[in-house]
């Protein structure tokens, strides 16, 4: 029957195996195991990688844009006080002129 037939399988791959071995050698289907593995192990450490790419690039972008931020905060805080002193001056020339009045009207 099937199991029967899978059995003489298992036995005749393994006797191989056995034969590879006493020679020596590693049986070729082996050699494929070994190779797919490989090819798993570089494609889980690709992924990683890439992975790890994704993050520092998230990361890297999340630094700039709060490096903008940062940037046009201290823009608003630079025009706000700009802006303060320019009031300032202008009232300052507005208090001179009054005084130079009241000079020239005494």
């Amino acid at each position: 029957g099937f199991f029967a037939d899978l059995q003489n399988k298992i036995k005749t791959q393994f006797s191989l195996l056995l034969d590879f071995e006493a020679q020596g050698k590693k049986a070729p289907w082996l050699e494929e195991v070994e190779l797919a593995e490989n090819a798993a192990i570089d494609a889980k450490s690709n992924a990683e990688s890439m992975r790890l790419a994704a993050l520092a690039h998230k990361r890297a972008k999340e630094l700039r844009e709060r490096k903008e931020a940062i940037k046009r905060e201290e823009e608003a805080k630079q025009a706000e006080v700009k802006k303060k002193l320019k009031e300032q001056k202008e009232e300052l020339i507005r208090q001179r002129k009054d005084a130079k009045k009241n000079v020239e009207n005494l």
